[in-house]
């Protein structure tokens, strides 16, 4: 069994969020936007804030959540533990606006 590098790990993962990126578009770009007005009111935003105002429907793939926040327009500055149950406590990024 080969073991993939951390490289062939990120270019996985990467192209796993633009698989679900295309096929859950529109309710990313919205959830992105609710992001900006997160960042905008508290200086920081994470997947738990937005899905408390723009809740991942059940026809939308759980992995799109983590693809709202991949994008030039913010930057991972830190990460806490979710709140929500339904995570089980994982850790998930607090990030700001970046430059987009």
């Amino acid at each position: 069994m080969v073991q993939a590098t951390l490289e062939q790990g990120l270019a996985l993962r990467n192209a796993g969020l633009d698989s679900v990126g295309l096929h859950h578009a529109s309710w990313i770009e919205v959830a992105r936007e609710v992001a900006v007005r997160i960042c905008r009111r508290d200086g920081d935003v994470d997947t738990d804030r937005i899905q408390e105002i723009w809740a991942r429907p059940s026809n939308v793939h759980p992995n799109a959540v983590g693809a709202i926040l991949k994008a030039p327009r913010f930057r991972l500055v830190g990460y806490k533990m979710s709140e929500r149950p339904s995570a089980h406590a994982r850790r998930i990024g607090v990030w700001e606006r970046g430059e987009g």
